[in-house]
């Protein structure tokens, strides 16, 4: 899926809040996306925000219930090419230095020792 990923400008990642579920989670494709150095086009849920605020420049939030306002803010991710490759180079740093299992499985793997002793 990585590989699938690269040759894309942008992932998409627009979920609903409805049911709560869809609300609070993070799908897989976003960290796929990041692993690639394909920055995020995410929607407004309260779980996205909060990844958003900590993804930088790497990811954008909208509300999808206002297309016009998405057209915008893709016009401006696309009108720029520059600050578009600086997009997607802090999208693969961020897949490569923090989002992605061969970091992540240290800190859960040190959780599961902890909870077993």
């Amino acid at each position: 899926m990585v590989r699938l990923a690269a040759c894309h400008d942008i992932g998409l990642s627009l979920e609903l809040t409805e049911p709560f579920n869809r609300a609070i989670c993070l799908t897989n494709k976003i960290f796929a996306y990041l692993l690639a150095g394909v920055p995020v086009l995410l929607s407004k849920t309260p779980a996205q925000a909060e990844l958003s605020r900590q993804l930088g420049k790497a990811a954008v939030l909208v509300d999808i219930a206002e297309p016009a306002a998405i057209a915008a803010v893709l016009d401006h991710w696309f009108a720029d090419p520059a600050k578009l490759a600086d997009r997607r180079q802090a999208a693969w740093h961020l897949g490569q230095t923090q989002y992605n299992w061969d970091v992540e499985q240290k800190r859960f793997l040190k959780v599961v020792e902890k909870t077993l002793q």
